[in-house]
């Protein structure tokens, strides 16, 4: 068989994998991006890491991430179950995010997320993770979000679950 030939056969297949592989990232990223793609350009996966990554660095762009509406739900866990020790608004929580971004990083309070998940939900998901506090020493694996799209086509917070202890296991 003629080398040319040999060539042009590699390379149609080359380009169909190429082809196919895009095509079948394409339908994965189209399976997440909600009800009305045509305005979403935001992948849940990629918002969590972003959430992850601005927690993580103290960073106050996470505050733009939550709706006004959101539900920020806190509870601290004790030997006699859990207490509520929190309710409120995302409007309520940017006011006093910035302060609690601060004490997070001068009390040493490192947060890092671990086995994701992707559930979706009516124009949006739900993101289950096991979030650890390192100044806790403490897993809380019931800490979930729930995301969805607004307007602009953006995933923004619209309810966050989280748990802590009321002492330190370090």
């Amino acid at each position: 068989m003629n080398i040319y030939i040999k060539i042009i056969i590699c390379l149609s297949l080359v380009i169909s994998i190429a082809v196919n592989s895009e095509e079948v990232a394409d339908n994965e990223y189209n399976n997440y991006r909600g009800f009305n793609p045509d305005i979403s350009d935001e992948h849940p996966v990629e918002f969590f890491r972003q959430y992850a990554i601005f927690i993580q660095m103290y960073d106050e762009k996470v505050i733009e991430l939550y709706s006004d509406s959101a539900q920020i739900l806190g509870y601290t866990e004790h030997a006699h179950g859990l207490e509520k020790f929190g309710e409120l608004t995302g409007k309520e929580w940017k006011k006093s995010a910035s302060a609690a971004l601060w004490m997070s990083r001068n009390t040493g309070d490192k947060i890092t997320f671990s086995n994701a998940s992707f559930i979706k939900i009516d124009n949006g998901f739900r993101i289950s993770a096991d979030r650890y506090s390192v100044k806790s020493c403490y897993t809380d694996s019931s800490f979930y979000l729930v995301v969805k799209f607004n307007k602009e086509g953006k995933l923004k917070i619209m309810k966050e679950y989280f748990e802590v202890i009321a002492e330190s296991k370090c």
